[in-house]
């Protein structure tokens, strides 16, 4: 998350508030891992625990050995090549990057939506 809002030019703090998390979770609190309080809030697997092979819409897919690069089961579904040692940094500033530029548009979009709204009252 500070990846992403450094990439956004916001503060976490600002982040925090912009995302509506001090209605939820209170405010900003220096000391501790905020975020942590959102993630390990959320079920990501909702919905996907306990399916069968079988099962409509589900499949099955080898993760292979976690360390060794990207997933083959994963890539094989896909029809992606195997990268056995991607440059897994590399790969996470695009992710930052492009998180921080949606941060960025959503900020620009709210604030022109205020000002419009302010315009026609």
């Amino acid at each position: 998350m500070h990846e992403f809002c450094k990439a956004a030019d916001k503060t976490e703090a600002e982040a925090w508030v912009m995302w509506g998390c001090v209605e939820k979770y209170g405010e900003w609190d220096e000391g501790i891992d905020n975020w942590a309080k959102v993630f390990l809030e959320m079920n990501f697997l909702n919905g996907m625990q306990d399916f069968e092979e079988d099962e409509t819409d589900c499949f099955m897919i080898d993760s292979g050995i976690a360390s060794a690069g990207t997933i083959p089961g994963l890539e094989r579904e896909l029809g992606l090549p195997h990268i056995e040692n991607p440059d897994v940094k590399a790969v996470s500033q695009i992710n930052f990057d492009r998180g921080g530029a949606s941060i960025k548009k959503k900020a620009e979009n709210e604030a022109e939506f205020i000002a419009t709204t302010e315009a026609k009252l």
